[in-house]
């Protein structure tokens, strides 16, 4: 073997020694990712943020203003909505402010409900709007 290529070895050994330390590195970073988002906090969060873009997108296409429907464009189709528009600004509101103001809040209603004895209305409402929504979705616009 000559010099250079001895030094050609060399080379390509360093940078496949420098290649399986970015893989371990990358391997350790994947595995705390995986146990960050597997933790209670977390996979709870990840659901309500899902839920709310969820609720978020459905209000934003029904009440947002469709653009060319109706020959409203824009704001124009919005402003006709009213109160119902700004429903969509609202869920916006509530997705931005995050678990941990949230939680809270929820706690609070959850707890007036109970006190007021209001779970078996509140369970018919949820239903009624889970019934409409399930209809509102499977509508062909």
């Amino acid at each position: 073997m000559t010099k250079e290529e001895r030094a050609a070895h060399a080379a390509a050994k360093e940078k496949l020694m420098l290649e399986g330390q970015l893989y371990r590195v990358s391997v350790v970073h994947a595995k705390a990712q995986l146990g960050n988002a597997l933790r209670p906090d977390a996979l709870v969060h990840g659901a309500i943020e899902h839920a709310l873009g969820a609720v978020q997108h459905r209000f934003a296409g029904l009440f947002g203003g469709h653009g060319g429907r109706d020959g409203a464009a824009g704001e124009g189709g919005t402003a006709a909505l009213g109160g119902l528009a700004s429903l969509a600004g609202i869920i916006g509101v509530v997705k931005g402010m995050g678990l941990t103001r949230a939680l809270p809040m929820a706690i609070r209603v959850g707890s007036f409900v109970a006190r007021r004895r209001l779970v078996k209305p509140v369970l018919v409402a949820g239903v009624a709007a889970l019934a409409a929504g399930l209809w509102l979705s499977r509508r062909k616009p």
